[in-house]
């Protein structure tokens, strides 16, 4: 399938994955289609990384991928690097709380997750066992 295809072509290497779980009669995945995967900006960014969409289905491996992914709402858009992480966070999406992102903001987003995946899996894990958390000093 596409998405064996997908993580096989990132596999052992820190590059990063699209997983877009989408629906025909969505219409949030409808605007996220029309206002950024097609704008140029968007498009351009997300040439060179590889793309799964998956649509809604109850067939067993879609449905399977909507669970592991934990796929509760469309559209759902993870970025993830297979060779680092077995889950994204959470999904990116332009629409949250009814402050929609320009097509470069939802570039930064993406960004940032990357960013952010790849930073963390260069903390050494004794570092991330012994840092602290400030105490709280509000009363």
């Amino acid at each position: 399938s596409g998405y064996e295809d997908a993580l096989e072509e990132v596999m052992g290497e820190e590059k990063p994955l699209i997983l877009y779980f989408h629906s025909e009669s969505c219409e949030w995945c409808k605007k996220l289609d029309s206002e950024y995967l097609t704008s140029y900006e968007v498009d351009q960014f997300l040439s060179n990384i590889p793309k799964v969409e998956i649509s809604s289905s109850e067939e067993a491996p879609e449905k399977a991928l909507y669970d592991k992914y934990g796929v509760s709402g469309l559209p759902s858009f993870f970025v993830l690097i297979p060779s680092m992480d077995s889950k994204p966070a959470k999904s990116i999406s332009p629409f949250k709380k009814g402050n929609h992102m320009t097509p470069d903001e939802f570039i930064s987003a993406i960004k940032r997750r990357i960013h952010t995946t790849i930073t963390i899996k260069d903390i050494p894990c004794s570092r991330i066992s012994s840092m602290k958390r400030p105490s709280n000093t509000m009363k």
